[in-house]
């Protein structure tokens, strides 16, 4: 398969070192002495990961929440380590050319692109959806490099594009929970 970059999150005292790993989506922690182990809890995916596999990963109470897309299936999931029975919460049926997920606290917001334009989604910690996913601005024909940030009482995203005008810019856009 091919291999995108890895993500590395510290939380709660621990680093955690996700990554495509052959057919599974690999998690490993640190310990105090700094090697790499296999985390003591934590799900990961296996299984249909042809092609490449494309994740991000936030800072979660007690662990990390990811969220990826695999290329041989068109759905972009979501999974929290600390609940493996949350695992691969379907965010959105779509084939994204980016992703990047960021904790409030209490909820979660996802980004990619798709379609050409940014998209952006809520799920709470249960893996449910929070509203609608929306397109986070219309005015481009093609995205790429969408990431998110939380403020505090918004979030940013940014994200490389084509304007309609056929100009290459970056491109950044807040979005309050809700989707305002």
């Amino acid at each position: 398969p091919e291999l995108w970059p890895p993500e590395l999150v510290w939380s709660d005292g621990m680093y955690y070192f996700i990554f495509q790993e052959e057919d599974c989506i690999g998690l490993r922690c640190t310990t105090e002495e700094g090697h790499m182990v296999p985390c003591a809890s934590g799900w990961t995916p296996c299984g249909a990961m042809d092609g490449e596999v494309i994740i991000n990963a936030c800072r979660d109470v007690g662990g990390i929440a990811y969220a990826y897309h695999v290329e041989a299936v068109d759905e972009l999931r979501f999974v929290r380590t600390v609940d493996p029975s949350l695992a691969n919460t379907v965010v959105a049926e779509t084939d994204p050319t980016s992703v990047a997920v960021a904790w409030t606290g209490s909820d979660y917001g996802i980004c990619w692109c798709s379609e050409g334009k940014p998209w952006f989604g809520m799920v709470d910690p249960g893996g449910r959806l929070l509203g609608a996913n929306i397109v986070a601005y219309e005015g481009t024909d093609e995205c790429a490099g969408c990431y998110t940030a939380w403020a505090g009482a918004e979030f940013g995203l940014v994200w490389f594009g084509r304007g309609l005008d056929g100009i290459y810019r970056v491109y950044a856009a807040r979005i309050r929970p809700g989707g305002s």
